[in-house]
């Protein structure tokens, strides 16, 4: 989003938010903040991932019932639901329960087009994929990539392939052309991205680019090895697929561990390759990019995997249904033995894993607290200049947040004090505003504290002068 820049902007620089001329933006795709930007607008804006979320199950729940059957899908859906994966994601503010709906949302559309016969609902499917590729970009590459295969098999003819995947592509045109213009208000040159303008800034040009190299990435703690290479890209995989079988669904005997059963255990039908390849071209994908998302929210990078994980779970479900068949018949029987066991893994990780993980990893996550608006409530900061001192993070990041969109108004403006210079010129710039100096839990140990205030501007300056 492109705003006006605050005044003294060192003091509210911040990772991933640059500055050029009067305005400043985030560097991210414009798709997953423009609908955070309406829940803004109504105050929901903590209900947009949990709608997203319920919105899911829904279409998961077609999508599934399209390929196999209503029993399937219903057990399908009890594993999502039960998913702390999904949920966690879905308590956040990430974008990738958005970018799930509409890969969802334009797998089903298509499948819906291929025994319909219309259309609509083929545009329908290509702008879904559009509105993804302006959320996130790679994924929304690889869902046209798969949706288009798929346009390939699914459709009987060469001629319904051709219109069906004409369609497709001017649907998709239609919506994911509105980054041009995005790219040209906030860059000013529509083939540049935020993004790339920023990491090309303050970067390397490459630093964040696809595929292997010396100079791609950042040499943090969480990049395996310098630069990028084949070795470093199934190093990642590894590290994903560990926290996968952790976050998954939080079974005690491994989340993937029916999926692994199943593929070891039997051939797959012709129905579940669509489930290999989704899951094979997304850890291709995004085995060309440096980093593989570190320990936040699972193996974030690869969520688009957990429709066609729990496919395959589902499928090792009906293995062991089959094994456990007293019968002769080769088809499994629905065995209500098999179906509660699955509700009991379900139900301890409800019971135990999601308690501990929330309370352990996602309270308080990375020393991210929120006490410094309980702080501005009990203390009436009000029409203020707040000075956080401390670490950019998590001491001026957690208070940044609470800042008003355009550094104006009534409410607190919260700045960070880097040193004398910049508090001068802030004071300056503010003057008519108190100003109140609190401590960082960096350097509180603890919680946000007031050290103190309210102190006129124009008294602290000149106490500076003496």
């Amino acid at each position: 989003m492109k705003v006006k820049r605050p005044l003294v902007t060192k003091a509210f620089t911040m990772y991933m938010l640059p500055f050029q001329q009067s305005n400043w933006f985030g560097i991210f795709s414009p798709g997953w903040s423009a609908l955070l930007a309406i829940g803004v607008k109504l105050n929901v804006v903590w209900l947009i991932n949990p709608l997203l979320a319920g919105l899911c199950v829904l279409l998961s729940y077609l999508f599934f019932q399209e390929i196999y059957s209503r029993r399937f899908a219903r057990i399908a859906v009890l594993l999502l639901c039960c998913s702390p994966w999904f949920v966690f994601m879905a308590m956040s503010f990430m974008s990738h329960i958005f970018t799930l709906v509409c890969a969802l949302s334009a797998a089903v559309w298509l499948s819906k087009s291929f025994k319909n016969k219309k259309i609509i609902y083929v545009l329908a499917a290509g702008s879904a994929i559009g509105i993804l590729s302006l959320i996130r970009p790679l994924d929304g590459l690889m869902v046209a990539f798969l949706l288009g295969v798929w346009t390939l098999f699914g459709c009987p003819t060469w001629r319904t392939r051709i219109l069906t995947g004409a369609a497709l592509v001017i649907g998709t045109i239609a919506t994911a052309a509105l980054v041009f213009p995005y790219n040209k208000a906030v860059t000013g040159n529509a083939l540049l991205s935020p993004l790339d303008a920023y990491y090309a800034k303050y970067y390397s040009p490459q630093v964040m680019a696809l595929g292997f190299g010396a100079e791609r990435g950042f040499h943090w703690g969480l990049d395996a090895f310098p630069g990028h290479s084949p070795l470093e890209a199934v190093v990642n995989a590894a590290l994903n697929v560990f926290l996968l079988n952790t976050e998954l669904f939080g079974f005690a005997i491994g989340s993937l561990f029916l999926a692994i059963i199943f593929l070891f255990s039997v051939k797959p039908q012709k129905k579940d390759f669509w489930a290999l390849g989704v899951i094979a071209v997304i850890i291709g994908g995004y085995s060309l990019f440096w980093y593989h998302g570190g320990p936040d929210f699972g193996a974030r990078y690869w969520f688009l995997c957990i429709i066609p994980l729990i496919a395959l779970t589902v499928k090792g479900v009906e293995w062991l249904e089959q094994k456990t068949n007293e019968s002769d018949q080769a088809e499994a029987k629905p065995n209500p033995r098999i179906v509660l066991a699955v509700a009991m893994l379900c139900g301890m990780s409800l019971v135990s894993y999601f308690p501990w993980r929330a309370f352990d990893k996602y309270h308080g996550y990375l020393e991210m607290r929120p006490n410094i608006r309980e702080l501005a409530r009990q203390n009436n900061f009000g029409r203020s200049l707040v000075l956080i001192r401390g670490d950019e993070h998590p001491d001026y990041q957690s208070a940044w947040i609470y800042n008003p969109l355009n550094f104006e108004g009534d409410a607190p403006i919260y700045a960070r004090d880097n040193d004398a210079e910049i508090r001068r010129r802030l004071l300056q710039a503010y003057v008519d505003r108190p100003v109140w100096i609190v401590d960082g839990p960096t350097r509180t140990g603890g919680i946000y504290k007031v050290v103190q205030g309210p102190v006129d501007a124009q008294k602290m300056l000149a106490e500076e002068d003496q």
